[in-house]
């Protein structure tokens, strides 16, 4: 044990002190007062120095921030009190500091808030104890009277003020995704990128975004870089009750915070069990109630396993880092009803134009043409970012600048965007954030559009991209999957000669095909797709890849008043991407797509059903400048 007793001798500057040092009840340490340069000082070990700067760091301050609050102290003592048993021979086990204070004008609150200040944020004894994994034990005596209740009450109410605080808005974030089940691809990422654009929004850069196994050395070794490089990292994963589960475990050792017993992330655990009518838990899932110590809980309604966030120091700069599980609907809910809020939002807004949808045009092709107009942008807004997405049959295109909000408001971009529209022309799709499923949705209810489906080479595909949004019902009749001829003929009406005059992939097919499924559900949108999805049933004239697709829009065009002389006009969505009346029809579209030969059969299956959504909001997005009849 090494204890060591300091004295400060004078209040104003420089402040002297005399302190003596004891170890296994050897006088150790001893010296006058410290301006006194001819003063011997013998130290037995290092670790008295350790006793002697924690005694003298918080020491220094309390007199600092007493002197400022123009509190008179006549005299000033600190006990520092470090023990060590050879299980943690590196490490104290615990240190008890004891502040010992005397004047006849102390304000009571003054010292408790000045001995706060002081042990837990300005020298920052607390946090430095708690790094080391001590225990500690403070306490504070004025006058020999104990005001260790009221330090420990400020003292909390500081910690909560530290909590709090939002890391600087407009700051950068890292991404650890963590899980074998991802690395080995067993299961598909979203959390990632659900996080980057929700983060985005909020006005943080996005440094980074890793992807890392259970692997504890790898865990902490990207753990540290990302902290080192960003103000924020949020983690998913490895909240779990099992050895592979290491989150938490890992934030302790980077942050030198220990694992603690949190109550109210068991009652998160127990709560999710209970839900499930169980009444037995296993002891593993006590392993998800060990949160760093000073931890900001995160509830999880959907799930065993609570989230966290710590605020900390790192290298002189603050840090927060959030843990969320890996579980896609857990992750997402924990971070939109807690984690967003726990960030912050942007002092430096992100400026957003767009983003534009574009379907029928490639990447390199947008890009020849708006390079001109994306350089006069670039001029105004030097830090700007032009960003594509491609998808499988799109192209998501969107304008970003980190600029201030007062000088992105001054900005007149009219032009240039004026511009960019009238490139893109018909091939424009929509202006929004809205998904294609989103949107769909909405302009069909907007139109009161119903809508009915009769797929076979995608297999129900489409329906079920439809019916996967909340709201769905409120557009979608219902669909039949129709893969045999027969079910062609019997439910959707298809003639017999039209099958072994034209075969079941054919526009002749497929309009009788969207014919018949909108009389049997009678809503105003009908649409039908069938096709060669491979890897076999292709040949010459109709290889593996073509998709033939029909509307049938009876009910519709008279609604509307539409005939085809205003269907170029109107539609040009639609007939930019090849949709065209069937033959001696007047109410039936159609149109035949070759979506790649060499493609494997789920990425064509893929592009159709994309294919198809497109163009049904293509058709909303028409029918939304059409005035009724």
């Amino acid at each position: 044990m090494i204890k060591l007793t300091a004295h400060w001798l004078r209040n104003d500057p420089p402040h002297e002190l005399e302190f003596e040092g004891f170890s296994d009840g050897r006088l150790t340490t001893r010296t006058g007062a410290s301006s006194e340069a001819e003063t011997p000082k013998r130290y037995h070990s290092p670790k008295d120095l350790v006793a002697l700067g924690i005694a003298g760091c918080t020491g220094v301050d309390v007199v600092s921030i007493l002197k400022k609050m123009r509190q008179p102290l006549e005299r000033f003592v600190i006990e520092t009190e470090l023990t060590q048993t050879s299980e943690h021979p590196r490490v104290f086990d615990s240190c008890k500091l004891t502040y010992r204070l005397a004047g006849e004008g102390l304000a009571a609150d003054r010292v408790a808030r000045a001995v706060a200040l002081s042990y837990g944020k300005y020298c920052g004894v607390s946090a430095m104890i708690k790094r080391s994994g001590c225990h500690f034990e403070p306490q504070v005596f004025l006058n020999d009277q104990d005001l260790t209740d009221e330090f420990l009450s400020v003292l909390a109410e500081q910690e909560q003020e530290s909590s709090d605080v939002h890391p600087t808005v407009g700051a950068q974030a890292g991404l650890l995704i963590t899980g074998n089940e991802i690395l080995f691809g067993k299961t598909q990422e979203t959390n990632g990128r659900f996080l980057a654009q929700n983060l985005i929004q909020s006005g943080f850069r996005i440094s980074e975004l890793r992807v890392v196994g259970d692997d504890r050395a790898k865990l902490r070794q990207s753990l540290v870089e990302l902290l080192a490089q960003n103000d924020v990292v949020i983690m998913t994963g490895g909240l779990g009750p099992t050895k592979d589960d290491l989150t938490s475990e890992i934030v302790s050792s980077v942050t030198n915070l220990p694992l603690k017993f949190s109550q109210q992330a068991w009652d998160v655990c127990l709560s999710a069990f209970a839900k499930l009518g169980r009444t037995e838990i296993p002891d593993s899932n006590k392993k998800q109630a060990m949160l760093p110590e000073g931890a900001v809980m995160l509830n999880n309604s959907l799930g065993t396993a609570a989230g966290f966030a710590v605020h900390f120091m790192m290298q002189g700069r603050n840090k927060t880092l959030v843990a969320l599980p890996g579980v896609p609907w857990e992750c997402e809910a924990m971070y939109v009803e807690q984690a967003k809020s726990l960030l912050g939002a942007a002092d430096q807004s992100v400026g957003e134009w767009g983003p534009w949808i574009i379907w029928g045009m490639g990447e390199s092709a947008i890009q020849s043409l708006i390079s001109e107009i994306e350089s006069e942008i670039s001029k105004k807004l030097p830090q700007v970012d032009f960003s594509f997405q491609a998808h499988a049959g799109y192209v998501t295109y969107l304008i970003r600048s980190q600029q201030q909000a007062a000088e992105q408001q001054a900005l007149d971009l009219t032009n240039e965007l004026t511009r960019l529209e009238a490139v893109f022309g018909a091939k424009l799709l929509y202006t929004g954030r809205e998904t294609l499923l989103q949107r769909l949705l909405q302009t069909y209810r907007e139109t009161g559009l119903s809508l009915a489906l009769a797929e076979s080479c995608t297999g129900g595909r489409i329906a079920a991209e439809v019916t996967s949004i909340s709201g769905s019902s409120d557009i979608f009749s219902g669909g039949v999957v129709a893969y045999s001829n027969e079910i062609k003929k019997n439910i959707l009406g298809v003639s017999e000669s039209t099958l072994e005059n034209h075969g079941a992939v054919s526009l002749v097919t497929a309009a009788q095909m969207a014919e018949g499924i909108s009389r049997q559900f009678g809503a105003a949108v009908s649409l039908s797709v069938t096709g060669i999805a491979g890897p076999s049933g292709g040949s010459a004239s109709k290889p593996v890849g073509t998709v033939c697709f029909a509307l049938a829009l009876q009910g519709l065009f008279k609604r509307v008043g539409f005939d085809k002389v205003k269907f170029e006009t109107s539609f040009g969505r639609l007939s930019t991407q090849g949709w065209s009346f069937v033959d001696g029809g007047d109410s039936v579209l159609v149109v035949e797509k070759q979506f790649g030969q060499h493609l494997p059969r789920e990425l064509i299956q893929k592009r159709a059903s994309l294919f198809a959504l497109c163009s049904l909001v293509a058709l909303g997005e028409s029918l939304r400048s059409l005035p009724e009849k």
